[in-house]
């Protein structure tokens, strides 16, 4: 099933989380579960999200498409 809370609320929590954690980094935890689809939204979001980066949880869900997607995604400039 894909996540029930959109982009935006998940966007939010991690900048409220990072904004009271002041200069402690905080890492967006994004699940390797789901759909291909959903599970690159929820990558995207998080990647968007926090400037330190993501840590995947990833429970033996991520297929080798899954890796790529992480690897398509997680791109720093």
């Amino acid at each position: 099933m894909p996540h029930p809370v959109g982009a935006n609320a998940q966007m939010r929590k991690v900048r409220e989380a990072q904004a009271g954690a002041g200069d402690t980094p905080v890492y967006t935890l994004v699940h390797g579960y789901g759909p291909i689809d959903d599970f690159r939204k929820r990558l995207e979001t998080g990647w968007k999200a926090s400037p330190h980066g993501i840590w995947v949880n990833r429970y033996a869900y991520l297929t080798d498409k899954k890796l790529a997607t992480i690897g398509e995604v997680c791109v720093r400039s």
